[in-house]
């Protein structure tokens, strides 16, 4: 009762400003904290502990300091916005409220990087130069994070929660720009991930080496070469487009209701891993384009080394961290734990306890954030890194790697066993057709998990599973390969057959395809539905019941 209150109290409109401000403050100096720590940890070596001197409080208090400017201004912004931008179609609101954010995003920007110089003892003149050395920096960051974030915000979020959302997602966007550990630093916290194995090519880049050094890359941009390459990769490109395209479809479907009812909790969680797929597909397409297609080489690390000499060459460590590791490496993690709730949801329904539908959108939104919290948070190497060291760090990315598809998988079979022995009725048939789908969807995801698993213990801690003799070990890692490269496809293909899965399979969606086809085989036979004549069906029911009025007397009357 006591939270209750509390929390009824800092979100009212009279103390929303005082939360605000404090929440953007504590989280802006929890994020300079984290990165401070990450910085002492590569400087000291990942087996020995910072100590707690090497902590500059006086940085923390600074950065926090600024909470107190952009915790006031967000408050304002967010609540102007909301009360002039509007529209008929949600859609069309939530693409001017992202426009407007957008556009107002340089300042708010240049606010904290100036601030944080001025800060700093610099001048004026000073902290301008800091921000306009920064500014493609910051602008790439801002294209990547802000617009899937603020449509989240605008579309499911209500107004008095916008600040503090905002703030939770500048706790990561804000170590990025407060951080100033070289690339080659944060390199030395990561290892061979999921990226690496689906995007790592061989023999490649030697063309553009002679005698150690890198040519001048001015011939790998021609539409001669590119042609040729694009022409052999447009079926990774097409299968990426058509599973944006597909997920977005399947996003709409499951945000879509009827006119006072609620959203069922199954539908949000599949909307969200929609979502998830959205961003893994787009990640997936950008990859391709860039290492097999424009540039035509090894890895993510050759194409940062070739273009360190351009004009923007800080751009490029940005979008390896940015594409390799959150679009791809976290995305992937995130996806198998939205699988994991969706199957929890599944068991969960079975109990007659259990609602199975929204009744509070504002503590679903929370918890559709909490995949990506986990996997580009706490379960994210980098960080775990930082905290602990680099083979605790993957040891835990492995464990949590292979655990949700198993933990997902004993949910699912659960809840289909159950539901397979109660009588047939229309909801159990949706609930049944949803787990079926669900259950087909895991076996896939074990296999691919599985798959990658044993890859990533060899490559990080280089396990290798032997037999007993020479022979017998060639064959095996035959085998080995055609798993890794089978799990490879899968994974690349996961984005598009979990939703032809669910569109095909769930009967839900399969029922909403299906009145979708319909309308759209009537549309492209221009079969017009007819009109109704309401005087003539107006007149017809005027006799009916003159009619039945007249034989009700003539019934009296004999009687």
């Amino acid at each position: 009762m006591v939270f209750k209150k509390i929390y009824n109290l800092a979100f009212s409109s009279k103390w929303l400003l005082l939360t605000n401000t404090i929440s953007c403050t504590s989280l802006l100096g929890l994020a300079d904290s984290f990165v401070q720590r990450i910085d002492n940890k590569v400087k000291n070596g990942h087996n020995k502990t910072p100590k707690m001197d090497s902590q500059n409080w006086f940085r923390t208090a600074r950065v926090a300091s600024m909470g107190l400017a952009l915790g006031p201004m967000n408050h304002f912004w967010y609540k102007w916005l909301d009360s002039r931008v509007f529209d008929r179609l949600i859609y069309r609101m939530i693409g001017k409220k992202i426009l407007a954010d957008m556009l107002i995003s340089p300042f708010f920007a240049v606010t904290f990087i100036a601030g944080i110089a001025l800060l700093e003892g610099k001048s004026v003149r000073e902290s301008l130069e800091e921000y306009r050395r920064k500014f493609f920096h910051v602008l790439t960051l801002d294209f990547c994070v802000w617009p899937p974030t603020q449509a989240f915000n605008f579309w499911l979020l209500p107004p008095q929660f916008r600040v503090l959302y905002v703030s939770i997602i500048q706790l990561v966007y804000n170590c990025f720009m407060t951080c100033n550990m070289p690339s080659s630093q944060i390199e030395q916290l990561r290892h061979f991930w999921v990226a690496d194995a689906l995007f790592h090519r061989h023999n490649r880049s030697v063309k553009y080496v002679e005698d150690g050094n890198f040519l001048v890359l001015a011939e790998t941009a021609e539409w001669a070469d590119l042609w040729p390459r694009l022409i052999s990769n447009l079926g990774f490109i097409l299968l990426f487009i058509f599973s944006i395209l597909f997920n977005f479809a399947l996003l709409l479907i499951s945000l879509s209701k009827s006119k006072q009812t609620y959203l069922k909790k199954v539908q949000c969680l599949i909307a969200n891993l929609a979502f998830c797929n959205i961003i893994f597909s787009s990640g997936l397409l950008i990859y391709t384009f860039l290492i097999d297609v424009y540039y035509d080489v090894d890895s993510f690390e050759i194409l940062v080394e070739l273009n360190s000499e351009v004009r923007l060459a800080k751009v490029w460590p940005l979008a390896k961290q940015v594409i390799h590791y959150e679009m791809v490496d976290n995305f992937a993690l995130a996806q198998t734990i939205i699988l994991l709730m969706i199957s929890v949801d599944r068991y969960c329904s079975l109990f007659p306890n259990y609602s199975p539908f929204t009744r509070k959108p504002c503590a679903m939104a929370v918890l559709s954030l909490v995949p990506y919290l986990l996997a580009m948070l706490l379960l994210d190497t980098q960080v775990l890194a930082a905290a602990l060291d680099v083979t605790a760090a993957v040891s835990i990315r492995l464990v949590a790697l292979i655990a949700p598809p198993l933990l997902a998988l004993v949910f699912t079979v659960c809840s289909v066993i159950r539901l397979v022995q109660k009588a047939p009725t229309t909801y159990r048939n949706y609930d049944l057709s949803c787990s079926l789908t669900l259950l087909l969807i895991l076996l896939v995801q074990l296999v691919e998990k599985f798959s990658f698993f044993l890859e990533l213990l060899s490559e990080n801690f280089h396990f290798e599973i032997t037999m007993g003799n020479a022979e017998d070990n060639r064959v095996l890692h035959r085998i080995l390969h055609i798993y890794f490269v089978s799990s490879h496809y899968l994974l690349l293909l996961s984005p598009l057959y979990i939703v032809v899965f669910i569109l095909a399979f769930a009967g839900y969606y399969r029922s909403r395809m299906i009145k979708t086809g319909e309308k759209l085989a009537e549309w492209l036979r221009c079969k017009r539905r007819p009109k109704l004549d309401y005087s003539t069906e107006t007149m017809r029911s005027i006799i009916a019941e003159q009619s039945r009025a007249r034989q009700m007397r003539a019934y009296s009357v004999h009687s």
